[in-house]
């Protein structure tokens, strides 16, 4: 029985903004996650948020009259204001800038793992200098999100995040590779504490200090593996460089790709790096583009969360709208920084997202960049 341990290459510009309905389902994202059994599915309730109100006829000026859905559910955008109140409105959750800071680290202690990420393609979009900023900067997007058209309700019109401005800003490559695969009847407790992570501990027999509950794994847990002793043993031993790495790649995973409530992320995704040497062989940048729409559906839906790779978004508003930006880091040899997300510097500070939605309303078509 097992006891309770004590653990003390890119286009120089992003595309052009577009006015159109961009119709992502999550299905999508559903149906590239498989297990042997049965598709895993991704909390479809929470997902079906789109209006079934009555249908009514509307009059459009110049066009005559037209059926159209009431909508009867509640949304962000309702509460909109430009009064002095600065509180974040949601639950951040997920955390780049840890990520990048821990990237640093390894980089610094354990080029062989670094060696490992790199070969992945992971090292694109964490080449940045990311203040650790509130995130409060992305609400007054996000809260114009309607799950109806999947596009973002401006004043001055309806803009979509697209799969380029995604590839522009991360790095991250869309439908150029294989679904990523996921098992969860495979990595259960038994399996991955004898084969991957032999001191994670089971919520079962160690509720207070556990690291796995519910065949899901702590983002904390995951962390404990960057610390400087175990990324110099790293250099040393190829089975601890790859443990280094597996956890790394998870810990991605659970604080931007696919970020969540619960600051877990399921054991399934560790199929994905049973071979380290085919990571960079999947589509990351799909599943994880479909997980940034999923998780806006619901947070335009008045859901408090914010979860997925929502933080791009923070440089997407930069790019197009030039709204608070901070400021721009400037190439070398004229060389063009690549990923997008790269030239921007975001200071640690609070942001006045006051003014960030009072500059909003003002801004008119024409000065979309």
């Amino acid at each position: 029985m097992r006891t309770c341990l004590q653990t003390t290459q890119s286009p120089q510009t992003l595309g052009t903004p577009t006015r159109f309905n961009y119709l992502m389902s999550t299905s999508r994202f559903n149906n590239r996650i498989k297990t042997k059994k049965k598709q895993k599915t991704v909390a479809d309730d929470d997902y079906n948020l789109i209006s079934t109100g009555q249908i009514k006829e509307i009059d459009v000026p110049g066009l005559g009259r037209f059926p159209a859905v009431e909508d009867d559910k509640p949304h962000a955008s309702t509460e909109i204001t430009v009064a002095d109140n600065n509180n974040s409105q949601y639950t951040h959750r997920g955390n780049l800038h840890s990520i990048i800071t821990h990237y640093k680290v390894i980089s610094r202690l354990s080029p062989k793992v670094k060696y490992i990420i790199e070969r992945a393609g992971w090292d694109r979009p964490l080449n940045m200098e990311l203040g650790e900023t509130p995130h409060s900067m992305v609400e007054y997007i996000v809260e114009r999100f309607w799950d109806t058209t999947n596009t973002f309700h401006f004043p001055f019109g309806e803009m979509a995040f697209t799969p380029l401005d995604w590839v522009m800003l991360t790095g991250v490559n869309i439908g150029d590779g294989l679904d990523v695969p996921y098992d969860s009847e495979k990595y259960q407790f038994e399996y991955v504490s004898d084969n991957i992570f032999p001191d994670i501990q089971d919520a079962s027999l160690c509720p207070k200090g556990a690291s796995w509950k519910s065949n899901s794994i702590t983002v904390k847990f995951l962390s404990s593996y960057f610390v400087p002793e175990k990324l110099r043993a790293a250099e040393n031993d190829k089975a601890i460089a790859e443990r280094v790495a597996t956890s790394f790649f998870m810990y991605v995973l659970g604080q931007f790709f696919f970020s969540n409530a619960k600051n877990y992320i399921d054991a399934g995704w560790l199929a994905a790096f049973d071979d380290l040497d085919a990571v960079h062989t999947y589509d990351w940048g799909g599943a994880a583009f479909s997980r940034l729409y999923a998780a806006l559906r619901i947070a335009g839906r008045k859901r408090k969360t914010l979860s997925g790779p929502f933080q791009v978004l923070e440089f997407w508003g930069y790019e197009y709208l030039g709204i608070c930006p901070p400021e721009i880091v400037q190439p070398k040899d004229d060389q063009p920084i690549s990923p997008r997300s790269s030239r921007w510097k975001p200071k640690k500070k609070m942001v006045d997202i006051v003014r960030c939605r009072t500059l909003l309303n003002k801004l008119t078509a024409d000065q979309v960049t």
